[in-house]
């Protein structure tokens, strides 16, 4: 598994979400999703997969 970091692009697991990881704490993350709304709780690193560089994403211009 890669490891997120703060700053990283990343998608909910179901694909229906994307964003970018504003913070941390070795195993949750706190998402601002593309929409503009911030996660509500933090979320376990296993049901986030990283947007690579050069995969398709809606969340481009973040």
């Amino acid at each position: 598994m890669t490891r997120l970091k703060t700053g990283d692009h990343v998608r909910s697991m179901d694909g229906i979400k994307e964003g970018y990881i504003s913070a941390t704490n070795g195993t949750h993350a706190d998402v601002v999703w593309i929409d503009g709304t911030v996660s509500d709780e933090p979320i376990l690193f296993g049901y986030l997969e990283k947007i690579k560089p050069g995969l398709t994403s809606f969340a481009k211009g973040i």
